[in-house]
């Protein structure tokens, strides 16, 4: 096969497997209700009480901290909707689980208080507590419904699918960059000979970590601008954003952008394995980053969460980078005019298996942890189908890895196509954990 041919049936591929990340992305995105971890859990005025004095506050207790300036509050009548007044806020905006506003004066009657929060995990949640102001009445706490699944009932509005299923395409572009960035690095430390396939695979190797950190940096930061057209979409003004440029979601992205633009320019240049460490480094802080501007920010001890996912996500860059790689340069006319192309890979080979033994254990360790505090067990639904999903695509590409180690270990040399498929299972797993990082278990 010629080089003109390889390379466009690479690209080919690559264009099928981007529609199906597509087509994937936006299935799922539209099959479930994306929510965040801040939903609200109990209320005062309870929801659908019924008071024999009029609330002059609104009391909301959230099941995760949320940053109180960015919680809005209104009263409206019931009958008409019309709106009496906006809550004004008590206290500071110091992030805590329950927060306070002051309600203007009313009339009895039915009002309702409609709420919207931008939570820290970057989703827009919003709901409505209706009560009734009777002094002639009998106070009642609840008209029926519970407070849970009343205060948690989401405006039509707070979720946009749109916003959702352009952030899969994001935070799976994201995290490719990633893994190619990783998957140089690796190479780059393994190969100790300069045999011409070894230098093709090297070669590629630096290529990848130039440009899988471009691509990281890119996408890390166009994920900040989803989090300002969320907070738009959910009714908050652009002057509401602004603050997050500094210490919210939108400058938690420009700073992870920023990071791996900064561990791509010293992987790329690198001489010795000290610079690449520190590369390495860079970018493992930049996935933890982001790991705790998503759903790691929503639970208790969010910097652990925020550590292990950070862990998940490099140890999973690093299996699909260095595969995917290895699976690219296996196809090189230039590596594969060499005869002895797999004997001088064979050092590097064996010391990767032993780095991929390492991935898959922090990976399993992590995704358990991750699994049973986030999703509060194994849910149903699709959040439960997408995990399944990945779940399978993983273990069938730790399955063909292994067969590879094996092959390695008695010196064989590796197979192109199966490399190729460990691969492409890999990345279907990347697309199916962007799909879990914006789907919440209902």
């Amino acid at each position: 096969m010629s080089t003109a041919t390889e390379k466009r049936s690479r690209r080919g591929v690559w264009r099928a497997a981007a529609g199906l990340m597509v087509l994937v992305g936006s299935i799922l995105a539209g099959a479930g209700e994306a929510r965040a971890h801040a939903s609200l859990i109990a209320s005062v005025p309870a929801y659908g009480s019924t008071l024999t004095e009029a609330p002059k506050t609104v009391q909301l207790q959230f099941d995760n901290p949320i940053e109180p300036g960015l919680v809005k509050v209104r009263l409206k009548v019931a009958s008409t909707e019309v709106e009496l007044g906006k809550g004004v806020l008590v206290g500071d905006r110091t992030p805590r689980a329950a927060v306070e506003f002051t309600l203007p004066e009313h009339e009895p009657g039915e009002y309702y208080i409609s709420w919207i929060t931008y939570a820290f995990d970057g989703h827009v949640v919003s709901g409505t507590i209706p009560y009734t102001f009777d002094p002639n009445g009998v106070a009642q706490e609840s008209a029926g419904e519970s407070e849970t699944t009343g205060t948690a009932v989401a405006d039509p509005g707070s979720s946009n699918r749109i916003i959702d299923i352009v952030e899969i395409q994001l935070r799976f572009l994201n995290y490719l960059g990633l893994a190619a960035f990783f998957g140089g690095v690796v190479w780059m430390l393994v190969l100790r000979r300069e045999g011409e396939g070894a230098g093709v695979l090297l070669d590629t190797a630096r290529k990848a970590v130039a440009g899988g950190a471009l691509a990281a940096a890119f996408f890390a930061i166009a994920r900040g601008g989803t989090a300002v057209w969320r907070m738009l979409d959910g009714g908050f003004a652009i002057g509401e954003a602004v603050p997050q440029l500094l210490d919210g979601q939108i400058g938690g992205y420009i700073l992870a952008g920023v990071l791996f633009a900064v561990a791509g320019s010293l992987g790329h240049r690198a001489t010795g394995q000290t610079t690449l460490w520190v590369a390495a480094t860079a970018s493992s802080c930049a996935a933890m980053l982001t790991a705790g501007l998503g759903h790691a920010a929503g639970k208790t001890a969010p910097g652990i969460g925020a550590v292990l996912m950070g862990a998940h996500l490099t140890a999973a860059a690093l299996w699909v980078g260095s595969v995917g790689l290895l699976a690219y340069v296996a196809t090189e006319s230039r590596f594969k005019s060499v005869e002895t192309r797999w004997s001088e890979l064979r050092s590097g080979l064996d010391q990767l298996g032993k780095i991929l033994i390492t991935a898959f254990v922090v990976l399993a360790v992590s995704g358990m942890r991750a699994a049973y505090v986030y999703a509060d067990g194994v849910p149903g639904g699709t959040w439960g189908m997408t995990l399944g999903a990945k779940l399978v695509l993983v273990a069938g590409a730790g399955g063909i890895g292994l067969v590879h180690y094996l092959r390695g270990k008695r010196g064989a040399g590796l197979s192109g196509k199966t490399l190729a498929i460990e691969a492409t299972l890999l990345v279907l797993t990347l697309t199916a954990a962007a799909v879990l990082s914006v789907s919440v278990p209902a």
